[in-house]
């Protein structure tokens, strides 16, 4: 890949979303005395099922752009992968347990008009995906880019959508955000490569690389937002992947995101991966 080719790649990384949030579908409890005779059933598991894709193109979205944002979102959607939880409810009419919701659905939306901070995509919580098609790092990017893109905030729906307890962020919002932003872009070139789009994490690691302006040891100022975390945002990968690498791979993250318990995420990092945040913090420092 030509340096200005990949110059303008990372570019685009640079400008993605830092929007992220979680969100739950909540089931309600039976209600006492609902079955006129014989008591009440178990509660039944409801499996979670795959969201539904809406998109909402602008008019002057390129077929090019809706084919780059399809395959990705559908690509997405079976690999992180995008699946709603469902609850069991107690159904009057039908005098038995329903999971719902039957189906979920949020959009994923192209507009021209640009982001006030010029960034190429987000993720915002109930209401899906939006893409800015006006923006510098989406309109100068190469396909690869906009394909990446598209996956980052695709795994930011995943996160919100894989957290299994609603109060996990509710109180001081918890997760910080070199792991909010590191792990979605961490997981898109991880996608890009799986898909046959990259041929290997290493092409990921070497283009972030080239443009790491961040020194290792800066990693725990990021754990808030801060105005310089766009161009941090390739220190957020090295450490996503230096922690993967060396504690658990992608599975362990998926578990991280998982965890059902209110807790601080400092307790969630140590339980799936299997060390301290301090000793994380010293041993990438040392790398």
């Amino acid at each position: 890949m030509a340096h200005r080719r990949t110059a303008t790649l990372l570019t685009a990384v640079a400008l993605l979303s830092a929007s992220c949030g979680l969100v739950r579908i909540q089931g309600s409890p039976p209600p006492a005395g609902a079955v006129a005779s014989g008591a009440i059933p178990n509660r039944p598991a409801c499996a979670p099922k795959p969201v539904k894709l809406v998109f909402k193109f602008d008019a002057a979205t390129s077929p090019g752009d809706r084919d780059i944002i399809r395959d990705a979102m559908t690509k997405a959607r079976d690999y992180f992968p995008l699946r709603y939880p469902r609850d069991p409810r107690w159904s009057y009419y039908e005098q038995r347990y329903v999971c719902y919701p039957k189906q979920y659905s949020e959009p994923v939306v192209t507009t021209i008009t640009p982001a006030e901070d010029e960034r190429a995509a987000e993720y915002r919580v109930r209401r899906g995906i939006r893409i800015y098609l006006g923006s510098e790092g989406w309109r100068d990017s190469p396909s690869l880019a906009r394909t990446v893109i598209t996956f980052h905030e695709a795994y930011h729906w995943f996160q919100d959508l894989a957290e299994k307890n609603p109060r996990t962020l509710a109180a001081g919002r918890d997760h910080p955000h070199w792991i909010i932003e590191g792990s979605a872009e961490w997981a898109s070139w991880d996608a890009a490569v799986h898909f046959g789009f990259l041929s290997s994490m290493d092409d990921a690691r070497s283009l972030h690389a080239s443009v790491l302006v961040n020194d290792r040891s800066d990693l725990p100022r990021f754990e808030e937002r801060t105005s310089d975390a766009f161009e941090a945002y390739p220190l957020f990968f090295t450490a996503v992947d230096a922690l993967l690498t060396a504690h658990g791979g992608r599975e362990a993250m998926r578990t991280y995101w998982e965890f059902e318990e209110v807790k601080s995420w400092r307790v969630f990092f140590q339980d799936a991966f299997e060390i301290s945040v301090k000793k994380f913090y010293a041993e990438f420092a040392e790398g």
